[in-house]
This record gives structure tokens, sequence and C-alpha cells, in this order.
């Protein structure tokens, strides 16, 4: 499977190629056996794409920090403490933009968080679900960092399409979607 940036991840079904395989390993131990203490799936997250960063510099990554779900289980003291380490986690991830040549000031990130959490407590159990189609599952907030963001805050409404058609832009291809390219970033 190429994935156009000049390397392969696996060479046939399942057989990893050996320099990403690598790299995922060294993530892993660094993971394990890191000054940070993990405690997390989202560090591991950080710890392998950090180290794909650094292996293989690709032009788009996507990371997906997740341990937020855990609003689900009814206790809003480990949804606290679950954003408080994604915000930590998105920091590092910013440094590591940073102290990384290929990526420092070319490189524009956009966070957001997949999606928001049911705004009625009593109907629709609040912060546990995202279900309801209300728009507090819809509104979300997004942070963009980089080359190319202006400081400043605006308040707008911003739609995950734009934010595909934000990145699509940026990369300088196509895509097929009804959102709007966030013209504030000085693309």
């Amino acid at each position: 499977m190429n994935e156009g940036v000049g390397w392969i991840i696996f060479k046939a079904g399942r057989e990893l190629d050996q320099k990403v395989r690598a790299a995922l390993l060294l993530g892993l131990v660094e993971y394990i056996n890191g000054p940070e203490a993990p405690t997390s799936g989202d560090e591991l997250t950080f710890f392998i794409t950090r180290e794909v960063m650094r292996e293989f510099a690709p032009r788009l990554l996507l990371v997906n920090f997740w341990d937020m779900d855990i609003a689900h289980w009814g206790s809003y003291s480990l949804y606290l403490q679950a954003i408080t380490k994604t915000d930590r986690l998105c920091g590092m991830l910013w440094d590591e933009v940073q102290s990384n040549p290929n990526y420092r000031g070319k490189t524009t990130v956009l966070m957001l968080p997949e999606l928001g959490r049911d705004g009625d407590v009593n109907a629709a159990n609040g912060f546990l679900n995202h279900r309801s189609g209300d728009p507090s599952c819809r509104n979300v907030w997004l942070l963009a960092l980089g080359a190319g963001v202006p400081k400043g805050e605006t308040e707008r409404i911003v739609q995950h399409v734009d934010v595909a058609a934000t990145a699509a832009e940026l990369l300088a291809f196509q895509c097929k979607s009804t959102g709007r390219p966030l013209k504030e970033l000085s693309l």
C-alpha cells in the first residue's frame, strides 16, 4: 500500500514495511520506557505520531486523541482529566512541530474535537453523549496554529466540512466538499 509520500506501509497483506515497523516500534518503546510516564492510549498515539513525524515527515497527518470519550462512563472528573491530558498532548505535538526542521515555519496545525456533547443535561444525558443532534453536538472549537495563521480570535460558525476544505486548499488539492475554506487563515 503506497501512501504517495515515498514510503510503503504494507508490503503485502499485513506485512509491515521494515522502516515503518522500526518507527512504530521506537514510538512504542519510548511510550513504555520514556520519562513522560505514559498512562493512556492517547499518550501512545502521541509517541507513535512523533516517531512518524521524525522519520517520514508526511505532508498531511491526522491525529485522533480519543480518551475524552470516557465521558460515556458518566464520570465528569474523568472527563475533565481527559480534556487536560489532551490539552497537554496537543501542546507537546505543537512543540514537536516547532522543533522539527521539516515542519517549523511552514506547517499549519488545525486542532478540533471530533464532536460536541449533548447540551441538555436532563433530556439527553448532558456530557455523557453526543447523539441528540442538537446544535451543541455540532458546535465545537477550532484552534489553528502555524504558517499562515494570524494572531487573534474569530467567532463564526465553522463546520467540520470547512476544515476538510481548508486542509485541501492548504495542500493545494481538489476536495469535493460542501465546505468553505477558512479564509481567516491567509490561504
